[in-house]
Protein backbone atom coordinates (compact mmCIF):
# COMPACT_ATOMS: atom_id res chain seq x y z
CA UNK A 1 0.00 0.00 0.00
CA UNK A 2 1.06 3.52 -0.66
CA UNK A 3 2.42 6.08 1.72
CA UNK A 4 -0.47 8.28 1.35
CA UNK A 5 -3.24 5.56 1.23
CA UNK A 6 -1.76 4.35 4.01
CA UNK A 7 -1.88 7.70 5.94
CA UNK A 8 -5.65 8.26 4.79
CA UNK A 9 -6.33 5.24 6.55
CA UNK A 10 -4.60 5.97 9.83
CA UNK A 11 -6.26 9.61 9.96
CA UNK A 12 -9.74 7.91 9.39
CA UNK A 13 -8.59 5.28 12.18
CA UNK A 14 -7.44 7.80 14.76
CA UNK A 15 -8.60 11.77 14.24
CA UNK A 16 -10.87 13.08 16.39
CA UNK A 17 -12.11 14.95 13.91
CA UNK A 18 -13.77 11.68 12.70
CA UNK A 19 -16.24 11.04 15.51
CA UNK A 20 -18.25 13.94 13.85
CA UNK A 21 -19.20 11.71 11.30
CA UNK A 22 -19.73 8.42 13.14
CA UNK A 23 -21.99 10.20 16.15
CA UNK A 24 -24.14 11.63 13.40
CA UNK A 25 -25.27 8.07 12.25
CA UNK A 26 -26.63 8.17 15.56
CA UNK A 27 -28.66 10.70 15.67
CA UNK A 28 -32.40 10.23 14.65
CA UNK A 29 -33.90 14.15 14.16
CA UNK A 30 -37.48 12.44 13.98
CA UNK A 31 -37.39 11.92 17.70
CA UNK A 32 -38.95 13.54 20.52
CA UNK A 33 -35.94 14.53 22.03
CA UNK A 34 -34.52 16.25 18.95
CA UNK A 35 -37.56 17.87 18.04
CA UNK A 36 -38.00 19.13 21.47
CA UNK A 37 -34.42 20.99 21.08
CA UNK A 38 -35.04 22.43 17.43
CA UNK A 39 -37.95 24.13 19.35
CA UNK A 40 -36.07 25.40 22.29
CA UNK A 41 -33.22 26.54 20.26
CA UNK A 42 -36.19 28.19 17.91
CA UNK A 43 -37.51 29.83 21.01
CA UNK A 44 -33.93 31.16 22.08
CA UNK A 45 -33.67 32.63 18.49
CA UNK A 46 -36.39 35.05 18.68
CA UNK A 47 -36.30 36.20 22.11
CA UNK A 48 -35.67 40.01 23.19
CA UNK A 49 -32.52 40.35 25.29
CA UNK A 50 -30.14 42.84 26.79
CA UNK A 51 -27.98 44.70 24.24
CA UNK A 52 -24.45 42.43 24.25
CA UNK A 53 -26.59 39.26 24.08
CA UNK A 54 -29.20 40.75 21.20
CA UNK A 55 -26.17 41.10 19.28
CA UNK A 56 -24.58 37.50 19.29
CA UNK A 57 -28.51 36.26 18.88
CA UNK A 58 -28.81 38.35 15.91
CA UNK A 59 -25.50 36.77 14.59
CA UNK A 60 -26.34 33.12 14.77
CA UNK A 61 -29.80 34.02 13.43
CA UNK A 62 -27.52 35.78 10.06
CA UNK A 63 -25.63 32.07 10.47
CA UNK A 64 -28.82 30.24 10.59
CA UNK A 65 -30.16 31.85 7.64
CA UNK A 66 -26.90 31.00 5.47
CA UNK A 67 -25.39 27.63 6.89
CA UNK A 68 -26.41 27.09 10.33
CA UNK A 69 -30.06 26.59 10.55
CA UNK A 70 -31.65 25.02 13.82
CA UNK A 71 -31.47 21.73 12.54
CA UNK A 72 -27.84 21.87 12.22
CA UNK A 73 -27.42 23.75 15.68
CA UNK A 74 -29.31 20.95 17.68
CA UNK A 75 -27.34 18.30 15.65
CA UNK A 76 -23.77 20.11 16.81
CA UNK A 77 -25.07 20.21 19.74
CA UNK A 78 -25.74 16.60 20.08
CA UNK A 79 -22.09 15.30 18.57
CA UNK A 80 -20.82 17.82 21.42
CA UNK A 81 -22.82 15.78 24.51
CA UNK A 82 -23.34 12.44 23.06
CA UNK A 83 -19.86 11.12 23.51
CA UNK A 84 -19.23 11.98 26.91
CA UNK A 85 -19.69 8.92 29.42
CA UNK A 86 -19.43 10.17 32.56
CA UNK A 87 -20.11 13.33 33.92
CA UNK A 88 -17.76 16.05 32.38
CA UNK A 89 -17.07 19.78 32.79
CA UNK A 90 -19.90 21.75 30.78
CA UNK A 91 -16.86 24.24 29.49
CA UNK A 92 -15.57 21.48 27.01
CA UNK A 93 -18.66 20.66 25.57
CA UNK A 94 -19.41 24.44 25.35
CA UNK A 95 -16.28 25.11 23.86
CA UNK A 96 -16.72 22.32 21.19
CA UNK A 97 -20.55 23.53 20.39
CA UNK A 98 -19.41 27.43 20.40
CA UNK A 99 -16.50 26.10 18.02
CA UNK A 100 -19.64 25.37 15.09
CA UNK A 101 -21.44 28.27 15.58
CA UNK A 102 -19.73 30.04 13.06
CA UNK A 103 -18.88 33.64 15.33
CA UNK A 104 -15.63 35.00 14.81
CA UNK A 105 -15.40 36.08 18.60
CA UNK A 106 -14.44 32.58 20.87
CA UNK A 107 -15.65 34.07 23.71
CA UNK A 108 -19.49 35.05 22.53
CA UNK A 109 -19.04 31.54 21.03
CA UNK A 110 -18.77 30.16 24.43
CA UNK A 111 -21.27 32.37 25.83
CA UNK A 112 -23.78 31.29 22.83
CA UNK A 113 -23.38 27.56 23.37
CA UNK A 114 -23.82 27.95 27.28
CA UNK A 115 -26.89 29.44 26.65
CA UNK A 116 -28.40 26.64 24.08
CA UNK A 117 -26.87 24.12 26.61
CA UNK A 118 -29.05 25.72 29.22
CA UNK A 119 -32.37 26.06 27.04
CA UNK A 120 -32.27 22.81 26.15
CA UNK A 121 -31.63 20.53 28.74
CA UNK A 122 -35.97 20.68 29.30
CA UNK A 123 -35.45 18.20 25.87
CA UNK A 124 -34.15 15.57 28.66
CA UNK A 125 -30.81 15.47 26.15
CA UNK A 126 -28.17 15.40 29.24
CA UNK A 127 -28.82 16.11 32.70
CA UNK A 128 -26.94 19.45 34.21
CA UNK A 129 -25.10 19.12 37.54
CA UNK A 130 -24.56 21.86 40.18
CA UNK A 131 -20.82 22.02 40.95
CA UNK A 132 -22.05 20.43 44.62
CA UNK A 133 -24.03 17.50 43.05
CA UNK A 134 -22.65 14.55 45.00
CA UNK A 135 -22.67 12.74 41.94
CA UNK A 136 -20.64 15.66 40.57
CA UNK A 137 -16.59 15.60 41.23
CA UNK A 138 -15.43 18.02 38.41
CA UNK A 139 -15.70 21.09 40.66
CA UNK A 140 -17.84 22.83 38.09
CA UNK A 141 -20.62 22.91 36.62
CA UNK A 142 -20.69 19.18 35.07
CA UNK A 143 -22.82 17.56 31.98
CA UNK A 144 -24.13 13.53 30.95
CA UNK A 145 -25.89 12.47 28.36
CA UNK A 146 -29.48 10.47 29.09
CA UNK A 147 -28.77 8.23 26.32
CA UNK A 148 -25.72 6.10 24.62
CA UNK A 149 -23.90 5.78 21.33
CA UNK A 150 -24.12 2.45 19.78
CA UNK A 151 -21.63 -0.04 20.62
CA UNK A 152 -19.56 0.42 17.06
CA UNK A 153 -19.29 4.55 18.04
CA UNK A 154 -18.42 3.85 21.23
CA UNK A 155 -15.79 1.20 20.09
CA UNK A 156 -14.26 4.09 17.46
CA UNK A 157 -14.30 6.76 19.65
CA UNK A 158 -12.10 4.83 22.15
CA UNK A 159 -9.61 3.76 19.64
CA UNK A 160 -9.29 7.90 18.39
CA UNK A 161 -6.39 9.15 19.80
CA UNK A 162 -3.62 12.17 19.39
CA UNK A 163 -2.89 11.64 15.70
CA UNK A 164 0.67 9.95 15.59
CA UNK A 165 3.47 11.18 13.14
CA UNK A 166 2.68 11.04 9.08
CA UNK A 167 3.55 7.92 7.44
CA UNK A 168 3.94 10.52 4.04
CA UNK A 169 4.74 13.59 3.80
CA UNK A 170 2.16 16.15 5.12
CA UNK A 171 1.02 19.03 2.70
CA UNK A 172 2.71 22.04 2.43
CA UNK A 173 1.23 25.09 4.56
CA UNK A 174 0.36 27.63 1.93
CA UNK A 175 -1.91 29.63 4.07
CA UNK A 176 -2.27 30.14 8.07
CA UNK A 177 -4.81 26.83 7.91
CA UNK A 178 -3.90 24.64 4.67
CA UNK A 179 -1.59 22.61 5.60
CA UNK A 180 -0.11 19.48 7.51
CA UNK A 181 -2.46 16.54 7.99
CA UNK A 182 -4.16 14.71 5.04
CA UNK A 183 -7.71 16.08 6.34
CA UNK A 184 -6.45 19.23 7.72
CA UNK A 185 -4.32 20.71 10.49
CA UNK A 186 -6.25 23.39 11.58
CA UNK A 187 -4.36 26.29 12.39
CA UNK A 188 -0.61 26.86 11.63
CA UNK A 189 -0.74 28.64 15.18
CA UNK A 190 -0.87 26.47 18.17
CA UNK A 191 -4.11 27.18 20.79
CA UNK A 192 -7.72 27.97 19.18
CA UNK A 193 -7.87 31.63 20.24
CA UNK A 194 -4.17 32.58 18.21
CA UNK A 195 -5.03 31.80 15.16
CA UNK A 196 -5.10 35.33 12.60
CA UNK A 197 -4.45 35.49 9.05
CA UNK A 198 -1.30 37.60 9.35
CA UNK A 199 2.09 36.20 7.27
CA UNK A 200 3.76 33.17 8.80
CA UNK A 201 6.82 31.71 7.78
CA UNK A 202 5.18 28.77 6.21
CA UNK A 203 8.64 28.31 4.19
CA UNK A 204 10.60 27.52 7.20
CA UNK A 205 7.47 25.30 8.12
CA UNK A 206 7.34 23.70 4.59
CA UNK A 207 10.97 22.69 4.82
CA UNK A 208 11.08 21.08 8.13
CA UNK A 209 8.53 19.10 7.32
CA UNK A 210 10.14 17.50 4.53
CA UNK A 211 13.05 15.62 6.72
CA UNK A 212 12.01 12.21 7.35
CA UNK A 213 12.44 10.22 10.84
CA UNK A 214 12.76 7.08 11.43
CA UNK A 215 13.19 4.75 14.86
CA UNK A 216 15.98 3.41 16.53
CA UNK A 217 15.31 -0.26 17.16
CA UNK A 218 18.48 -0.45 19.49
CA UNK A 219 16.56 1.98 21.90
CA UNK A 220 12.96 -0.09 20.86
CA UNK A 221 14.42 -2.76 22.94
CA UNK A 222 14.53 -1.09 26.54
CA UNK A 223 11.55 -0.58 28.35
CA UNK A 224 10.08 2.64 28.44
CA UNK A 225 10.28 3.74 32.15
CA UNK A 226 8.47 7.42 33.65
CA UNK A 227 10.87 10.47 33.69
CA UNK A 228 9.39 11.36 37.62
CA UNK A 229 8.13 9.20 40.61
CA UNK A 230 4.73 8.31 39.85
CA UNK A 231 3.22 8.83 43.72
CA UNK A 232 0.11 7.78 43.21
CA UNK A 233 -1.45 4.31 41.56
CA UNK A 234 -3.51 6.54 39.33
CA UNK A 235 -0.40 8.25 37.60
CA UNK A 236 0.66 4.46 37.11
CA UNK A 237 -2.16 3.38 35.91
CA UNK A 238 -2.26 6.38 33.37
CA UNK A 239 1.06 5.56 32.43
CA UNK A 240 0.87 2.21 31.46
CA UNK A 241 -2.18 3.07 28.94
CA UNK A 242 0.16 5.75 27.36
CA UNK A 243 3.20 3.12 27.08
CA UNK A 244 0.65 0.96 25.72
CA UNK A 245 -0.48 3.04 23.23
CA UNK A 246 3.06 3.86 22.69
CA UNK A 247 4.18 0.63 21.36
CA UNK A 248 1.17 0.67 19.14
CA UNK A 249 2.20 3.49 17.77
CA UNK A 250 5.78 2.09 17.42
CA UNK A 251 4.38 -0.88 15.96
CA UNK A 252 2.36 0.66 13.53
CA UNK A 253 5.04 2.75 12.01
CA UNK A 254 7.71 -0.02 12.07
CA UNK A 255 4.85 -1.91 10.03
CA UNK A 256 4.94 0.78 7.46
CA UNK A 257 8.47 1.34 6.37
CA UNK A 258 9.46 3.04 9.71
CA UNK A 259 9.95 6.18 7.49
CA UNK A 260 7.65 9.33 9.73
CA UNK A 261 7.58 12.90 8.97
CA UNK A 262 6.14 15.50 11.94
CA UNK A 263 3.18 18.15 10.87
CA UNK A 264 5.19 21.65 12.75
CA UNK A 265 3.36 24.30 13.83
CA UNK A 266 3.91 28.01 15.38
CA UNK A 267 3.24 28.98 18.93
CA UNK A 268 2.33 32.60 19.33
CA UNK A 269 5.90 33.42 20.55
CA UNK A 270 7.06 32.25 17.08
CA UNK A 271 8.21 29.14 18.13
CA UNK A 272 8.50 26.08 16.27
CA UNK A 273 6.81 22.74 17.94
CA UNK A 274 6.68 19.43 15.94
CA UNK A 275 2.71 17.83 16.49
CA UNK A 276 2.82 14.45 18.11
CA UNK A 277 2.38 12.88 21.50
CA UNK A 278 3.26 9.51 21.98
CA UNK A 279 6.34 10.67 19.54
CA UNK A 280 7.67 13.95 19.99
CA UNK A 281 11.14 15.37 19.64
CA UNK A 282 10.18 17.53 22.72
CA UNK A 283 8.92 14.72 25.29
CA UNK A 284 11.10 12.67 27.64
CA UNK A 285 14.71 11.55 27.45
CA UNK A 286 13.37 8.00 25.91
CA UNK A 287 11.14 9.69 23.58
CA UNK A 288 14.17 11.83 21.61
CA UNK A 289 16.52 8.64 22.43
CA UNK A 290 13.52 6.42 20.13
CA UNK A 291 14.19 8.30 17.22
CA UNK A 292 16.85 9.61 14.59
CA UNK A 293 16.93 10.97 10.93
CA UNK A 294 16.19 8.51 8.18
CA UNK A 295 19.01 10.07 5.93
CA UNK A 296 22.41 9.96 7.52
CA UNK A 297 25.25 11.56 6.55
CA UNK A 298 29.05 10.55 7.31
CA UNK A 299 30.98 13.39 9.42
CA UNK A 300 34.29 13.38 8.35
CA UNK A 301 37.10 15.79 10.14
CA UNK A 302 40.06 17.19 8.04
CA UNK A 303 43.31 15.70 9.55
CA UNK A 304 46.55 18.29 8.88
CA UNK A 305 48.99 16.93 6.40
CA UNK A 306 46.62 13.83 5.51
CA UNK A 307 43.57 15.36 4.04
CA UNK A 308 40.49 14.65 4.53
CA UNK A 309 39.48 11.61 6.74
CA UNK A 310 36.14 9.81 8.34
CA UNK A 311 35.58 10.01 11.84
Amino acid sequence: MKPVENQRLIEDRHSRKNIRRHVMKDIDSSSKVFKKCCAAVGEYLTGNYYASKQKRVNDLRAQRDSNMDINNIVTELFISVLPIEEISPIQAVAAQLGGRLGFDNILDAVKTASEIIAVCESSGLYTLYHSTDTDNDTGTLGIRPNFALNDETVHFIKETMYLPPMVCKPNKWHTNSDGGYLEGSGSVILGAINHHNLKQDLDSINIIQDIPWELNDVILELEEKPNKHLDTQEKVDQFEVFKYESESVYASIIATGNTFYFVWKYCKRGRMHCQGYHINLQGTEYKKAVMQFKNKELLTRRTPGTGTGAL
